[in-house]
Formats: structure tokens, C-alpha cells, sequence
């Protein structure tokens, strides 16, 4: 698959077409409930490195985001929510993708 240009239009129309195939058309979106609808395994975690917010893990068809334990509820719904984007946007591969907190 080719890599789409990624400019404001095609990051809200990926979000919009995102949330109609899955019935998610309410504010607030909860992120929880669509990573569960992709099958998505949502866990927390207790990183070894300090400024890890976030993680997102793709082997063959099992993908997983991984969430600093201790992070407000609040910081959670984000960082799953971010996570998402870069499931749909970026990870196409086996592979990993690594926020930290300074990079959020």
C-alpha cells in the first residue's frame, strides 16, 4: 500500500470514515471502545524508562497499546486516542511505535 500524503483533510477524512464504520458517532469518541471494536488490546504498563507515555505494538495481526500505569485516566483516553493515529496513519508493518511524554 502506497503511503497517503498526510495533510489535515486526509488525517480528518481517515477519523470521519474511522468512526462511521464502527458506529462511533457521538462526542465524546471513546477510544476504548474503538481499539476493542479493532480488536486492539489496550493494557497499562510499568515502563523502565521514566518519560515512556505510550507504545504501540504490532506482530502479524496482534496489535496492542501499552499505557504508563501510573498516567491520570485523562492521559490515558489521549495517549489511546494518539496510539489510534498512528495505527491508522503510520504502523502498516510488524513493528513498534514509542511516545514519550516530551513527544506528546
Amino acid at each position: 500500500m502506497a503511503q497517503m500524503q498526510l495533510t489535515k483533510s486526509s488525517i480528518e477524512k481517515v477519523a470521519t470514515d474511522t468512526l462511521r464504520q464502527h458506529g462511533l458517532h457521538s462526542i465524546p469518541v471513546d477510544p476504548i471502545a474503538l481499539a476493542n471494536r479493532l480488536g486492539i488490546k489496550v493494557n497499562n504498563a510499568k515502563f523502565s524508562e521514566p518519560n515512556l507515555a505510550a507504545m504501540l505494538s504490532k506482530r502479524g495481526n496482534v496489535v496492542w497499546i501499552l499505557l504508563d500505569e501510573a498516567s491520570h485516566p485523562h492521559r490515558k483516553r489521549f495517549s489511546i486516542a494518539h496510539e489510534l493515529g498512528h495505527h491508522f496513519l503510520h504502523l502498516r508493518t510488524d513493528g513498534e511505535m514509542i511516545d514519550h511524554s516530551t513527544d506528546l
